[in-house]
């Protein structure tokens, strides 16, 4: 499966369940429907997703609190969560 389609897994997964996730449970779900790429692709995936803007950081602290925050420290972990942007590529 070439990398554009893999984005695009990775993206309607995100689209199908509507909330935020880390990118290791996203990887698992994957997995667990059959995706052959790896965990590393996945977190590349969705860091070049969110870099594109089809994709949102997403502050596990605030969550914690009961907020959807955007994460803006890049070294810090992050969930992540599908934009507008991301849904119409689903879409395309």
């Amino acid at each position: 499966m070439p990398k554009p389609e893999r984005e695009k897994v990775v993206l309607a997964l995100l689209d199908e369940i509507g909330e935020p996730l880390p990118p290791k449970l996203v990887y698992r779900i994957l997995r667990v429907r059959g995706a052959t790429f790896g965990r590393r692709s996945v977190m590349r995936y969705c860091s070049e997703l969110a870099e594109r803007g089809q994709l949102v950081r997403i502050d596990p602290d605030g969550m914690d609190e009961g907020e959807l925050r955007v994460a803006d420290d890049p070294g810090k972990r992050a969930y992540y969560m599908i934009t507008d942007a991301g849904r119409a590529r689903v879409d395309e």
